[in-house]
């Protein structure tokens, strides 16, 4: 096991927050919420990051509130979300009827018999879910009941996310004076981190998970009239030289063009020429080796290259699986794909992929909106939804389900 040395400071603020309103550990479970990479514990092949550990004393004061205050009234969830939550549950029954001898291709390259995967990361992941879910809920009920509003959440959003610029600086720092290792160790520390020394990967897994950082942060923060803040995002985005970044802005001009707002993408053109002239310079003059790399998005968004054929083939090879145990998969967690849609379909089955669609995507776009705030949360969502369902295999990313919370909590009012 090993400890991250930021352990102590976080759990003893955690301790100190619990002497406050419950408020206090919301907004600083929020302000770690992008730090997803980064990991407090480690144990064996399994991290613990800031948020995951944060949600837990969330849980504990929550829980403590209400049998003090002896409330057992039963926070009601989206239906849709309870249908998916019984997919994943019933998918541990996938020993009994899958094929033991079925071969399994996981995101990482590896083939598998289906027997060698222990049922204990579907277990695993079924905890985890619940867990996360759990903390929605509780989330959801705060702000119903005005204990968290929206007005201090956005005000914490913005000043996690000048951290997160910084850490991006002191990740470009790091590698510049040769210093990776010990930045590693003292800030991300997840082992699972696969780093390339000229694409930026902040606080995340990989490229791909920050620009679904970027993507959401610019929505919030474009919708809102946070230009600045806007621009910087795009040009974070474009120096992560991931084609998830590229697709998402595709997918905001799409929606300005369906809103009819024409001067919505004369802004967006001027701060897309913007960031691109301050990526040609850094290419020119700072990083030859990333011009490669920034050439070939459009080329691994089509399905080519060596991302964009490894997608391909995991898709290929998932639905193969999928047409064999339709409805209820093979057991959620046995693999990993690229995009949750293929993920999802494979390991919980049609119904419960159905389900996760319509409660993720369908439900906020047929919600009806009031104010600048509710438009900014409702395209952030929806653009980072389909990035997720159609590339990325994360299906929990905190900061998502957290703004999920106050948007699905603000349709009760």
């Amino acid at each position: 096991m090993e400890i991250n040395i930021f352990f102590i400071v976080i759990i003893i603020t955690c301790v100190y927050l619990l002497t406050f309103n419950i408020s206090k550990i919301i907004y600083f479970y929020l302000f770690f919420s992008p730090y997803t990479a980064s990991s407090l514990i480690n144990i064996d092949n399994y991290s613990i990051n800031i948020s995951t550990f944060i949600g837990g004393f969330i849980l504990l004061k929550y829980f403590y509130l209400k049998l003090r205050r002896k409330d057992i009234k039963i926070v009601k969830i989206e239906r849709s979300l309870l249908i998916f939550l019984i997919s994943v549950i019933f998918s541990i029954f996938g020993p009994l009827y899958v094929d033991k001898n079925i071969i399994l291709r996981s995101s990482k390259g590896l083939i598998e018999k289906y027997e060698s995967i222990s049922n204990l990361i579907t277990l695993f992941h079924i905890f985890y879910i619940l867990y996360f879910v759990s903390i929605y809920i509780v989330i959801k009920d705060l702000y119903y009941n005005q204990i968290i509003t929206l007005n201090k959440i956005l005000k914490i959003y913005y000043i996690s996310f000048y951290s997160i610029v910084l850490y991006i600086i002191l990740e470009k720092i790091a590698l510049v004076t040769n210093n990776f290792d010990i930045f590693n160790k003292i800030l991300r520390m997840d082992t699972s981190v696969a780093f390339q020394n000229y694409r930026l990967s902040g606080p995340n897994l990989e490229p791909s998970v920050l620009s679904i950082y970027l993507i959401f942060s610019f929505g919030v923060f474009y919708f809102n009239g946070y230009k600045r803040e806007a621009l910087i995002t795009l040009i974070l985005g474009f120096f992560s030289t991931a084609s998830t970044f590229i697709l998402g802005i595709i997918f905001y001009c799409l929606l300005f063009l369906y809103r009819k707002q024409k001067q919505e993408i004369f802004k967006i053109i001027i701060l897309l020429f913007i960031s691109i002239s301050f990526l040609l310079v850094y290419l020119k003059y700072f990083n030859e080796n990333a011009i490669i790399h920034f050439t070939s998005f459009t080329n691994k968004i089509m399905g080519g290259g060596v991302s964009g054929s490894t997608r391909s083939k995991l898709i290929y090879d998932n639905f193969k699986i999928f047409l064999k145990y339709p409805l209820f998969g093979i057991g959620y967690g046995k693999i990993l794909s690229n995009g949750l849609i293929s993920n999802l379909s494979t390991t919980i089955g049609l119904m419960g992929t159905i389900a996760y669609i319509y409660y993720s995507l369908v439900n906020i776009s047929l919600k009806k909106v009031k104010n600048r705030n509710q438009i900014a949360l409702k395209y952030s969502i929806i653009i980072s939804q389909l990035l997720l369902l159609l590339i990325v295999q994360v299906i929990y990313i905190p900061y998502i389900w957290f703004f999920m919370a106050i948007f699905n909590g603000e349709k009760k009012k």
